[in-house]
């Protein structure tokens, strides 16, 4: 762990050797160059800023903020002085980001709905129809995307599908 102030000629000859190293830069608090070794998918080994903070519970984080030559240093530095500048309001964005790629995909709400709700208090007729429509018509058009992602326009498309298929049946 060496404090130094990153420069665009310090980060372009940063290596690593054997393990990664880390450079805490001193000019932007929190920012850290992290270089990898070379490794078979990485050569040249690989140059990630990060930006290191303590959430308000304590909790050391890391989140990646991009890949030299992805970004400069200029931005990684802009970069983590939002996110610290955020930090110091309350939030945790890392968590956020975690808790946004853990959320439950459309597939698993239908899941949950139908073990816990429709298995408890419909027909069976009706669950069966219930079981039909989201294994043919909902999983196959959203079931991968996360809830929090569909929008009422996603649901009208479902549903404008839905008349075109049906309109032939009656």
């Amino acid at each position: 762990m060496a404090r130094m102030k990153l420069t665009k000629t310090v980060v372009e000859a940063a290596k690593a050797v054997g393990k990664p190293l880390e450079l805490w830069d001193t000019a932007q608090k929190g920012l850290v160059l992290k270089v990898t070794p070379p490794s078979e998918r990485y050569p040249d080994g690989q140059k990630i800023f990060l930006v290191a903070y303590r959430a308000a519970d304590g909790t050391k984080r890391k989140p990646r903020l991009g890949v030299f030559g992805a970004i400069t240093l200029e931005q990684a530095r802009e970069a983590a002085k939002a996110m610290l500048s955020r930090v110091t309001l309350g939030e945790d964005p890392s968590a956020k980001r975690q808790d946004a790629r853990c959320a439950s995909t459309v597939a698993e709400l239908c899941d949950l709905y139908i073990r816990e709700v429709a298995e408890q208090h419909s027909k069976p007729s009706y669950l069966k129809q219930q079981k039909r429509m989201v294994e043919k018509q909902i999983k196959p058009a959203l079931g991968s995307r996360k809830v929090a992602s569909i929008t009422m326009a996603d649901i009208q498309t479902l549903h404008n599908g839905l008349r075109e298929t049906t309109r032939g049946l009656i």
